[in-house]
């Protein structure tokens, strides 16, 4: 094989590498959508419950955000979908 193209073939799969470390690592949208955003009464240091937020999607991001432990007592049967009467 020529040298050159060995050269070039090893950059591409250099590039492509990196490329997937960046989706990855820094969890890159392509797409250009924004993830759900953290709503702004969101805090994992107050009680809140399922009044508080305006949607289903808020609790549940606030959910997901505190960590794996149902800090504000928002999922009720432990499925994992917190304020489901907000849906």
């Amino acid at each position: 094989m020529n040298n050159k193209l060995l050269i070039v073939l090893i950059v591409v799969l250099c590039m492509i590498l990196i490329g997937i470390i960046a989706i990855v690592f820094f969890n890159w949208n392509p797409q250009g959508e924004s993830p759900l955003a953290i709503p702004d009464v969101c805090s994992c240091d107050v009680d809140l419950n399922c009044d508080d937020f305006d949607t289903q999607a808020e609790a549940q991001a606030c959910f997901e955000f505190c960590g794996p432990e149902d800090v504000h007592g928002l999922d009720n049967d432990g499925d994992g979908v917190v304020c489901e009467s907000l849906t």
